[in-house]
């Protein structure tokens, strides 16, 4: 009987490690590109913004539909001209009311225009307008404007500027048990405060999000211990990747030698008492901490919402003649969007002396007294001033208060 040999060739003419090996590269191929919808596409460019613009957004849009609603006119935002949509806005910005029928704040209606913007410009409609700026609308920005104008000069701007902290509820502060290191509290507090103050951080951005491995420690030239952040932010601000300066706009956090308030001295006992495993930064105090306990603190992350009134609940504790806002810490503004580009840029030498401005300003009379220097013997170079000298390459948005004494005598008591 004759013998039959039947070859399978399974593996393409391959050995079987070469065809292991050919299945891991067109599987490695298949995994490097994955299948995108136009949907998934459409949600990554909405979520640029934040829930808080998206928010803005959606309230701008009611009220512009509302109105087309009242006044009968439809309109088909994928396919309405420029002009047209001018003709719309500029009868909409002169006749839109709150639901009191009275006029809208000034930044209310400036927030109405940029809403309906951004919606116009958002997927799925895409227009790549710009009612701010197209020449297009010139006409209702100028109905716009118009109104502004009018309100202010009968006195109907209502914008609220938060209050700088003043210098008495500073020292109340500083001395009282809300943020005194030695407990639980007080040093989660005052570490709050002392990011607050030197990060320049709005209200509540972004604190929840902070973790441990968010800040760093180094030392500068001269041996000096900071504080900086470890990654670039994004905040409303500053959004872009390729902004110029990403890492200046990290802040600095120095330390204060022989200050009992040092900021970089609270910060490292903070970190030294939160418990290994920590994922958030701000973090709740054990119910049953004690001073000798080596951990002081829960794994359970304070919320956004109790971060956001941080502020208000240290003043309430502290007994201040105000109760403050989280935004009170650091006030600034911008006037337009290329000053952001060069908002805040300067050399590790300048944050140097900032942050010790900084703390000084926040540091109780007594202590400030017991820290000034006889002054140097070296002179100023003719024609150089104080700002000149010691914060050149600075940029500065703010309030800031310098108080000069030409001798000892003048000085407050």
């Amino acid at each position: 009987m004759d013998n039959f040999i039947i070859n399978f060739d399974l593996f393409g003419g391959l050995t079987f490690d070469e065809w292991l090996k050919e299945e891991d590269r067109t599987e490695q191929k298949m995994e490097r590109y994955k299948p995108v919808t136009n949907e998934e596409l459409d949600q990554l460019e909405k979520s640029r913004n934040e829930a808080s613009t998206a928010r803005s957004t959606s309230w701008a849009v009611k009220c512009f539909q509302d109105y087309l609603s009242n006044t009968g006119q439809r309109v088909d935002f994928s396919t309405v001209s420029r002009e047209d949509m001018n003709k719309i806005l500029r009868e909409f910005y002169g006749a839109v009311r709150n639901s009191q029928g009275q006029h809208y704040a000034i930044g209310s209606y400036i927030g109405l225009r940029a809403g309906i913007n951004r919606y116009m410009n958002d997927p799925p409609l895409s227009q790549a307008w710009c009612l701010m700026q197209d020449t297009e609308f010139t006409s209702s920005n100028n109905v716009l404007s118009g109104l502004i104008k009018t309100l202010r000069r009968a006195g109907h701007d209502k914008s609220q500027h938060h209050p700088a902290i003043t210098e008495e509820d500073i020292k109340i502060l500083r001395n009282s048990a809300a943020m005194n290191p030695k407990t639980p509290q007080g040093l989660v507090n005052k570490v709050w405060f002392d990011i607050q103050l030197h990060f320049g951080r709005r209200g509540k951005e972004g604190l929840r999000r902070l973790t441990p491995q968010s800040f760093i420690i180094k030392r500068d030239a001269a041996g000096a211990k900071y504080v900086s952040l470890a990654f670039n932010e994004e905040t409303k601000n500053h959004k872009s990747h390729q902004e110029r300066d990403l890492q200046s706009r990290r802040g600095a956090m120095f330390e204060e030698l022989g200050s009992e308030f040092c900021p970089v001295s609270s910060f490292e006992k903070y970190l030294s008492k939160l418990p290994k495993e920590a994922k958030a930064f701000y973090l709740h105090p054990r119910r049953a901490a004690k001073f000798e306990d080596e951990v002081w603190y829960s794994l359970e992350p304070m919320g956004v919402n109790y971060l956001g009134s941080m502020l208000s609940r240290i003043c309430k504790e502290a007994g201040t003649s105000v109760i403050y806002t989280n935004h009170c810490i650091r006030i600034s503004g911008h006037k337009s969007e290329s000053s952001l580009h060069s908002y805040w840029a300067p050399s590790l030498t300048s944050r140097k002396r900032w942050s010790s401005v900084l703390c000084e300003n926040v540091q109780p009379l007594e202590e400030r007294s017991s820290n000034i220097s006889a002054p140097p013997a070296k002179r100023q170079t003719p024609g150089m001033g104080f700002m000149d000298s010691y914060f050149s390459n600075c940029s500065f948005n703010g309030s800031i208060q310098f108080n000069f004494y030409s001798k000892e005598s003048d000085m407050p008591q």
